[in-house]
């Protein structure tokens, strides 16, 4: 029988004195909750075989000093009782009881005992548990907790390494974890790797701890071409991000800048990473659509007088320029003297057409009376118009008498090319008008020309008609070699040779 409890069995058949009985006890820790723990150096089953040779033994736990008097930081463990597996109480003349509740059980060898006998004891401890901590991811999901057995505790202490939370998003960087007391790590947050120092709570205390895991959002920039087909892609940065220097190309215009997806421009050239934080859904995004405009030149068109200095004040206040593209008019612009007295002004064309294919323009000048007019070619964005002047036309006209070949009187008209003259009728006293050789009115031109008033004072009578010539007489020619002109159907004498 056990010592202290009383046990029957039936006799078995055979003959007792050679039977052996193996007896086994289990040595178990449960808390005042009746859930099994297992302490710094777990109790270890003990057995032992009886016989009517070995009639009896004593089975004991290690000793259990170590426990109730832990003196390094305070006591994680509290003695109650051993029980049975039925929950009954050992006697406590079955333990040492001053500091040391080592069980010890005396077994006495019973022929009416089964061949194997097993029995359990439990140690009832009063227990401090070890604080749980609960991970709170991004979402404030739990993400994991840990909590220790009282054999991770050193004194009364529980230390807990962090490390970085599974499935990171990869637009976020992990930071820290931070806990619900500032105590723990230093700082108040607890980086991969840091050390957490709990305290364990009161005895059959779970202390609840969350830690939250902290984040750096990122920040990426995507670069857009005109037609929203990629010409850069962003990565994730946890530091700010500064704009490209590259630029896009397209040819025949120029980059603008970029813009945003609402057609704002984007003037930053720092864009900064979000605020650290517990949240999801704060890394943010920057799509950048580049913008670009006609390649554009400014024409200067520079006004040239070649005329003595408006000599002979033909000048007009101002031209007008066309320019033409494939004789087409794309613009008309007005150039005139400028408070510095020249005649200059300035026109933006386009420079390449939407291929990149460099545009010649064509430049003329609506025309100015009295000038001739020359355009120079298109060279480093300048094209000069030259005016100039037109020659100087001579007119000499001259009154001559016919009958004696006598010149009454000689002017010369001068003009520009072009400019119209007009000859005077000049009256003679005793003479009469006969003819008149030349253009009495027209345009001065490269050949000078001569117009000859001829007159007469020798007129007839009725009965000379052998020495008259009557118009029409298409013969009858001056000493020019000019056909004569006749003014009406008087008659007249006819010089004589």
């Amino acid at each position: 029988m056990f010592l202290g409890i009383t046990t029957v069995y039936a006799a078995d058949e055979g003959t007792a004195e050679e039977r052996e009985v193996k007896v086994i006890l289990h040595f178990k820790e449960k808390d005042t909750d009746g859930k099994e723990v297992n302490s710094r150096n777990p109790l270890t089953d003990k057995s032992c075989i009886l016989s009517k040779n070995l009639s009896s033994c004593t089975l004991s736990t290690q000793s259990l000093v170590y426990y109730p008097t832990w003196t390094s930081g305070g006591t994680l463990y509290e003695f109650v009782d051993w029980v049975d597996e039925d929950g009954n109480s050992v006697p406590a003349n079955q333990y040492w009881s001053s500091g040391n509740k080592r069980l010890k059980i005396q077994l006495k060898y019973d022929e009416n005992m089964p061949d194997e006998v097993e029995k359990t004891y439990y140690i009832i401890w009063k227990v401090k548990k070890a604080p749980i901590i609960i991970f709170n991811n991004i979402d404030k999901v739990a993400n994991g907790s840990h909590s220790a057995s009282n054999s991770d505790a050193v004194a009364s202490s529980y230390k807990h390494t962090f490390k970085v939370p599974a499935d990171v998003p990869d637009n976020y960087s992990f930071l820290y974890w931070k806990i619900d007391e500032d105590k723990y790590c230093e700082g108040g947050t607890c980086g991969e790797s840091d050390v957490y120092n709990g305290v364990y709570g009161d005895y059959n205390t779970t202390q609840t701890i969350n830690a939250y895991a902290w984040y750096q959002p990122g920040v990426k920039v995507n670069y857009y071409n005109e037609d929203k087909t990629s010409f850069k892609a962003g990565e994730w940065s946890f530091e700010d991000v500064q704009l490209i220097s590259e630029k896009p190309e397209k040819p025949g215009y120029d980059f603008v800048g970029w813009f945003d997806a609402d057609g704002n421009e984007v003037t930053q050239t720092t864009f900064e990473v979000p605020e650290i934080t517990t949240e999801p859904d704060k890394a943010v995004t920057y799509n950048l659509y580049a913008k670009f405009e006609r390649t554009t030149m400014e024409v200067t068109i520079n006004k040239v007088w070649e005329d003595n200095d408006n000599e002979k004040e033909k000048r007009t206040d101002s031209v007008n320029v066309s320019i033409t593209l494939d004789d087409e008019e794309v613009e008309s612009v007005e150039v005139k003297e400028n408070d510095n007295k020249k005649w200059t002004t300035s026109v933006t064309l386009y420079k390449y057409d939407t291929q990149g294919n460099e545009l010649n323009y064509t430049f003329k000048e609506d025309e100015v009376d009295f000038y001739t007019v020359s355009v120079s070619d298109l060279v480093d964005n300048v094209v000069t118009i030259t005016n100039t002047i037109y020659g100087t036309g001579k007119v000499v006209v001259k009154y001559i008498d016919i009958d004696t070949e006598k010149e009454l009187d000689s002017i010369t008209l001068s003009g520009l090319y072009t400019e119209s003259y007009e000859t005077e009728l000049k009256e003679f006293e005793g003479y009469e008008l006969v003819s008149i050789v030349g253009e009495t009115t027209g345009e001065f031109g490269e050949k000078d020309l001569e117009v000859i008033y001829y007159y007469t004072s020798n007129y007839g009578d009725e009965g000379e008609k052998e020495d008259v010539i009557t118009p029409p007489h298409t013969d009858a020619v001056d000493s020019f070699g000019e056909q004569i002109v006749y003014l009406d159907d008087r008659k007249y004498k006819n010089r004589k040779a």
